[in-house]
């Protein structure tokens, strides 16, 4: 990307499906040299994603992108970039304790006798967890802040599912649509549970590419 923006300076603001221009990109993957070039050829340093409403700072902060932070450090528009909210009102700084809270929980459950694992592809945060780049060989186990055992998982191309034992779905991945379930169009890395189904218990749930279904206790389906 950084030799085609070389090429290229009027695709400086181009932005992807959910919503993140190359500056972005630069914060969540790591790039330190391309998000230096894009700041010094005057890419709009407040860009926000569609998704979650966040900066270069906000994703640098949760990736721990430390090469990237101090480039934004060192810039003019670190501070206003680090007063900026997302579409939960969270600060960039406040990402970095929601990380350290649910690696936390993740160790906490290790002894625990079933669990859930992924790997691979998390381009689309459907891992579970951030990872610093596309792919993460190696398996992780899903803390998900569950008490309860896994029933069962629908998996979607960019959000994935999750019903407990006690009949609780949980969901994450990319938000767009409203198809995690939650009201809005945020996207969530981690899972979180779908607060509509807090009165009944859900039996069955299938994530579709922009659309996903729920089935209840009460054989009510529910379009999310």
């Amino acid at each position: 990307m950084f030799n085609v923006l070389k090429l290229h300076p009027q695709q400086l603001e181009l932005r992807n499906l959910v919503g993140e221009t190359p500056l972005l990109h630069a914060a969540r993957h790591n790039q330190f040299e391309c998000l230096t070039y894009l700041l010094s050829r005057g890419a709009d340093a407040f860009a926000i994603d569609y998704e979650s409403g966040w900066n270069a700072l906000h994703f640098a902060m949760y990736f721990g992108n430390f090469r990237v932070i101090k480039a934004l450090k060192d810039s003019s528009v670190y501070r206003d970039l680090a007063v900026m909210q997302d579409n939960e009102g969270l600060h960039p700084f406040d990402l970095i304790q929601s990380r350290f809270k649910h690696e936390r929980g993740e160790q906490q459950v290790e002894d625990q006798r079933s669990f859930v694992s992924s790997f691979g592809y998390g381009g689309n945060m459907q891992l579970g967890y951030p990872v610093s780049g596309d792919f993460r060989e190696k398996a992780k186990i899903l803390s998900m802040s569950l008490k309860t055992q896994i029933h069962s998982l629908s998996i979607g191309i960019a959000s994935v599912g999750a019903i407990t034992s006690r009949g609780e779905l949980y969901t994450w991945g990319v938000g767009k649509f409203g198809r995690l379930g939650h009201g809005d169009e945020t996207s969530h890395i981690y899972p979180k549970k779908v607060d509509a189904f807090s009165s009944t218990m859900v039996v069955d749930v299938s994530m579709g590419e922009s659309h996903s279904l729920a089935l209840t206790s009460l054989s009510s389906l529910f379009l999310l």
